[in-house]
């Protein structure tokens, strides 16, 4: 028996020392931070069977990486002042997130994890990627991270894509991760608006800037791909973000270069469908897609306005200050659906960011996540009228393509680090700020981007 405790003493001791030691190198390393986020955006994507690790309780990747976000941002706020570059209605957001897990905790057990870890990883990524100051090469940087992990998410589609038309067992397989029952969608709608993204970088690289032949060759195979693959709300939260870029850019007098940039843009989506057989697999079930995008009697769209609906009652008939100032802890559920014998089958989420906040933080935790958004595009419409930083047009396309997505989906830890970047970048807590660097380490750090 002493055995056994000296070894659980013992592994316990290292796990910590591993996790302290890795957190402390992280803590001034963001670009670091950037890849292992996008890294893992990757294995979340490539991977048809869940990953956990069974300590008792189920570790998943993701909750190891931001354990050690987590204490990395311990240590920026403990020891460099962190704090005060992180807006306060983002704390008030955790804070109230936070007292719903630990009540949620108490009252429902595991569950409450389960439900937090969502908005856990997305309230950590924006601290820890807010308490630096970026500059436009570090965005540069992230910003090539994120195209090739774009990339590497169309090759993960392609294999699918092909290994589906010559193997009937694993296209089942795919048909078994998507319940929607089309036939293309091989990703969800998170990864897939990873591409969306990469996609808005190139094409706002290549009205501000000399894009290579291979980066110019990625815009029309991130367009192509983000098609096929059908998912609706990808589709439409693109689309307004490039009409926010184009608003933006058309406003800083870029105006011929946009025109001919979307030219260029169309005429492969274009060719590609021309091209394409009228009894073609792929085009037909695009059609069908964009007939169910517009349709008000079928298609997930109107299974979410309903849930929606049954949800905002259920929150205004309950009559309890409470859940209206802060929500129902987490783990307590959301809209059990019944099936034909009675029984609760599963738990219809919200699909809807700011409803979803509203259950999980309530009418302070809206305000608070709204009002964050109304700073990130009001000073983001500040510096696009001095035109002092450069980004600032692909920072608003992104927000407003986010703002889209979170009417049918949520926030994850990849909008995390672009929102986290925009905070400092945008200078929303740079008011409060006594220093422009924590220290002689960090600032080596920073101008080299950790390498």
């Amino acid at each position: 028996m002493s055995t056994d405790i000296f070894l659980e003493v013992s592994s316990a001791i290292l796990i910590f020392l591993v996790l302290g030691s890795v957190s402390a190198w992280i803590a001034t390393r963001p670009l670091y931070a950037a890849w292992l986020v996008l890294g893992m955006v990757i294995v979340d994507a490539a991977k048809i069977e869940p990953i956990a690790f069974d300590f008792g309780i189920l570790l998943y990747p993701e909750d190891l990486l931001f354990l050690v976000l987590s204490i990395s941002c311990l240590i920026r706020v403990g020891l460099m002042s962190g704090l005060k570059t992180v807006p306060r209605s983002w704390w008030i957001i955790g804070a109230v997130q936070f007292s719903l897990f630990i009540w949620g905790l108490a009252t429902f057990g595991k569950a409450a994890g389960v439900d937090y870890r969502i908005h856990f990883y997305v309230w950590v990524a924006v601290v820890y990627f807010s308490s630096f100051n970026w500059t436009e090469g570090l965005i540069n940087r992230v910003a090539n991270a994120w195209i090739l992990c774009a990339v590497c998410l169309c090759m993960v589609v392609y294999y699918r894509w092909i290994a589906s038309a010559v193997d009937p067992v694993f296209a089942q397989k795919m048909m078994d991760l998507d319940t929607t029952g089309v036939r293309f969608r091989v990703i969800g709608s998170a990864p897939a608006l990873v591409i969306a993204v990469g996609f808005l970088i190139l094409f706002f690289r290549s009205i501000m800037l000399k894009l290579s032949l291979g980066q110019r060759l990625l815009l029309p195979m991130f367009l192509l791909t983000i098609v096929v693959l059908q998912h609706r709300s990808v589709w439409v939260s693109l689309f307004v973000g490039i009409m926010c870029l184009l608003w933006t850019l058309q406003r800083k007098k870029y105006g011929r270069k946009t025109i001919i940039g979307v030219a260029l843009m169309i005429i492969p989506l274009a060719l590609f469908f021309v091209i394409q057989d009228k009894n073609s697999g792929v085009l037909a079930s695009v059609m069908n897609s964009a007939d169910q995008a517009v349709s008000t009697e079928e298609g997930t769209m109107v299974g979410r306005i309903n849930n929606w609906d049954e949800l905002l009652t259920k929150w205004v008939d309950s009559k309890n200050p409470t859940t209206y100032l802060i929500g129902k802890p987490y783990g307590s559920g959301y809209n059990p659906v019944a099936s034909e014998d009675g029984k609760l089958t599963f738990d219809m989420v919200p699909h809807n960011h700011f409803v979803h906040v509203l259950y999980r933080g309530g009418l302070i935790g809206l305000a608070a996540t709204l009002y964050i958004f109304y700073q990130l595009w009001a000073n983001g419409i500040k510096f696009l009228k001095a035109g002092d930083k450069r980004w600032t047009p692909y920072f608003l396309a992104v927000f407003a393509a986010f703002l889209s997505y979170y009417i049918p989906y949520w926030a994850n830890y990849g909008h995390g680090l672009l929102i986290g970047i925009a905070i400092s970048y945008f200078e929303i807590a740079r008011a409060k700020m006594p220093y422009r660097y924590p220290g002689a380490f960090e600032q080596r750090s920073l101008k080299t981007g950790g390498f």
